[in-house]
């Protein structure tokens, strides 16, 4: 929506898996957000914790030479984006509420209290910061957990602040409460939400992080067989190839491969 606002227009989304398109084009001419492929061709913006980087990559974390685990960026997109952007953050408070509340800000601002403090501050947002720990922001957030369930995004006990994840199945059907969100952010909305399909179908897996395997998924980063990868916490990588794994050319992999569970999309502001 923000960078709808900008002019762009939405080319397509991954899932961690597979990528979808908009339009039949080479993944290289479009420009990933909230995402860090893992390929020297296809330019992204993210601020994932990424093993193995390529030079021209916009990682948020290796631009401000970050390489401990508990440093890395913990602010959601839409924050990074006004600040790449040098757009100044809106001055009404449920606007600021809802920025906020994407990817459960306000929550890690609690849980990760130091380093959510040394990016915020950092970025220049250190007063959002201190309206929110004292309690500006209460009633908003609350709102906006009611303004997600009615759209079917529901709290639960690990997660009373709900936020958006679907299948990709149901983007199309997303348009009003993309109109609503887009209402409060002060930005216009897209008209429609077009449908997408696979255009290309990866192979997810995860590993444990241990120096043999990560030695073995460098060699596939350098031959280019890697789509995108993150750390998934301390213990486990998660990594997508554009192709499955040989049993019989690597059979380490997958035998130390992690069984994975169904991904689905969750939907930043």
């Amino acid at each position: 929506m923000f960078l709808h606002s900008k002019g762009y227009r939405l080319g397509g989304l991954y899932d961690l898996e597979a990528v979808y398109l908009t339009q039949k084009k080479s993944l290289s001419s479009f420009f990933g957000v909230d995402v860090d492929f893992s390929q020297p061709d296809i330019p992204s913006l993210g601020h994932h914790f990424t093993v193995f980087r390529h030079p021209d990559d916009w990682n948020l974390n290796r631009m401000f030479g970050i390489d401990d685990y508990f440093s890395k960026c913990p602010l959601p997109t839409i924050l990074l984006l006004h600040w790449l952007t040098r757009t100044p953050l809106p001055t009404n408070r449920k606007t600021r509420a809802l920025l906020l509340y994407t990817d459960g800000l306000h929550v890690n601002a609690k849980t990760y209290q130091k380093n959510v403090r040394a990016w915020m501050t950092l970025l220049g947002y250190d007063t959002l910061l201190d309206e929110l720990e004292g309690g500006l922001y209460e009633e908003d957030l609350q709102e906006l957990v009611t303004v997600f369930r009615r759209y079917g995004f529901h709290p639960t006990k690990k997660n009373p602040y709900s936020q958006c994840s679907f299948k990709i199945q149901v983007f199309p059907y997303l348009l009003p409460f993309v109109e609503e969100l887009s209402t409060r952010l002060g930005v216009s909305s897209p008209t429609y939400m077009p449908y997408l399909t696979p255009s290309i179908q990866g192979h997810r897996y995860m590993f444990p992080y241990e120096p043999h395997i990560l030695s073995l998924l460098e060699k596939k980063f350098k031959e280019n067989e890697i789509l995108s990868h993150s750390r998934h916490n301390l213990k486990i990588l998660l990594v997508t190839f554009f192709s499955p794994l040989s049993k019989s050319r690597d059979a380490t992999l997958v035998k130390e491969a992690i069984p994975t569970s169904t991904v689905t999309y969750s939907f930043s502001a």
